[in-house]
């Protein structure tokens, strides 16, 4: 009897142990892909120590999107990188079996909000305004960033809204930039320590639509703005073709590579360093800072005082008059003192 109740206990803890090691098994491979893939391999010694000294029921109780998160935060805090996912997505997954046809349903992910592209519009004063919520794929995007670009293609200034861009696809961030430059430049360096090589990122002498260089470009950050959204302003900012306007962004600068854990998880791992070769820097921790400080709520108004003051000093010709453009300016500085 006595050994039948040892057996009973023995095959109770037993199962115990296998509910609670799923997450610790998933642990294992987030330590294992941070230590072998994060590019900087002190912190990532630190972020092992971390993770691995914590509790094997630590995360009892909670959903696997919780736990996601959880250990998102966990990354994020302590390794002090934004970049750093855990995304619990296993319908995705599940329907998607190989590259392509992974590929296939971002790009459907990515149409249904049309690939980032929220509004296109001409302001008073014929400029032109994008307002551009994340970078999706560029092969898939490609024809609406043309089209988007050839719209204000005529207007005499742009102002791109990134205020709630949240970065997204580095090749379409590099085709994005070739639009404001007349020529090929190498914008930046990639850095992977994993492999050890060295990528240079160079924008596009040709692109699809029309291209949008020889006139102000004015660019709506806030402090959510993240990633590539970042990198474009940093880069226009720094090769003097974009005036920024609204608050210091997010400050994540480095590149990450995707993995796929159990086929459960989406695990973003920042494996790059990136130098801009203009500074010799990046934006990592930093942010972007604006040349016009102001709050989010209020940079669109304020992109458009300075836009229409430039068209005003400069006597651009526009479909208002210039008693009409002082009284757009008087208005809009208005709401900006409200």
């Amino acid at each position: 009897m006595k050994q039948l109740t040892f057996l009973f206990v023995l095959i109770a803890t037993t199962t115990l142990a296998q509910e609670k090691t799923y997450y610790s098994q998933v642990m294992d491979t987030v330590v294992d892909k941070t230590i072998n893939y994060y590019i900087l391999p002190d912190v990532a010694k630190q972020l092992k120590n971390e993770l691995s000294g914590i509790a094997n029921n630590a995360f009892d109780g909670l959903s696997k999107e919780q736990f996601a998160d959880t250990v998102t935060s966990i990354l994020r805090v302590q390794g002090d990188d934004k970049h750093f996912t855990l995304l619990y997505r296993p319908n995705f997954l599940k329907q998607a079996t190989s590259k392509e046809e992974q590929q296939a349903k971002f790009n459907e992910i990515n149409r249904r909000w049309n690939y980032g592209f929220e509004s296109v519009r001409r302001l008073p004063g014929n400029v032109g305004y994008i307002s551009y919520s994340g970078f999706a794929e560029s092969n898939s995007s490609n024809e609406t960033l043309a089209a988007a670009m050839n719209f204000v293609a005529n207007t005499n200034s742009l102002i791109l809204d990134l205020r709630d861009n949240r970065g997204g696809d580095e090749t379409m961030l590099l085709l994005f930039c070739s639009y404001f430059f007349d020529k090929e430049i190498t914008l930046s360096k990639k850095y992977s320590r994993y492999d050890n090589k060295t990528i240079i990122n160079k924008t596009q002498s040709d692109v699809t639509g029309q291209k949008y260089t020889g006139k102000p470009v004015y660019i709506l950050t806030s402090k959510s703005s993240f990633s590539a959204a970042e990198a474009i302003s940093y880069h226009l900012k720094h090769n003097g073709i974009a005036t920024i306007i609204g608050e210091t962004t997010a400050g994540a600068a480095n590149p990450v590579d995707m993995f796929i854990i159990n086929d459960e998880f989406l695990f973003f791992v920042p494996v790059g360093e990136i130098t801009d070769l203009t500074t010799q820097k990046n934006w990592e921790h930093t942010g972007v800072k604006p040349h016009f400080n102001i709050s989010a709520d209020k940079a669109l108004e304020k992109a458009q005082v300075v836009a229409l003051e430039h068209i005003l000093k400069e006597k651009i010709v526009t479909e208002l008059s210039e008693e009409e453009l002082a009284k757009e300016i008087d208005g809009l500085k208005e709401k900006l003192e409200l």
